[in-house]
Parts: structure tokens; sequence; C-alpha cells
């Protein structure tokens, strides 16, 4: 997958897709904190905000949902 964007402002994570493809989570972490992603995916070549939860920090990992419907190998901010 294309390298996904991930850029911290404050309590807000904006996440930018470069792809010609949606990205669904199947989750997305900032430390040991889930960012809730629920109901929301990101448009090919847009961005979508989302709060980070009180006291989060860390790395950023994530997992996406593949074609089949389960979750991908988890990954972080660098891809």
């Amino acid at each position: 997958m294309e390298a996904i964007g991930f850029h911290r402002t404050g309590n807000k994570l904006t996440v930018t897709n470069p792809t010609p493809w949606y990205l669904s989570f199947f989750k997305l972490n900032v430390g040991d904190k889930v960012v809730d992603t629920a109901f929301t995916m990101v448009a090919p070549h847009g961005s979508t905000d989302y709060t980070i939860p009180a006291g989060a920090g860390g790395k950023i990992t994530w997992q996406y949902i593949n074609d089949y419907g389960a979750g991908s190998l988890v990954l972080d901010e660098k891809g």
C-alpha cells in the first residue's frame, strides 16, 4: 500500500490517503490508546480527521480492512 500520511495537531489526527481506493481501518492506535474510526473511511486522494484520545502519545499503529474483509498486518506510521 502506498504511504498513508498521518499528521498530529493537538488532539486531532489527520489521515491522508494518496491511493485510488477507499481506506477503512480495522484498528488505529496512538501508543496504547484506540482511536475511534467507527463508520468512517478515508476517501481516495482525500483526508479524514480523527480525535486522539486524552493521554495518547507514542507511535501510530494501524490495520486496514483488506479485500477479504479481514485486518491487514499491523503497520506503523512509516508504513
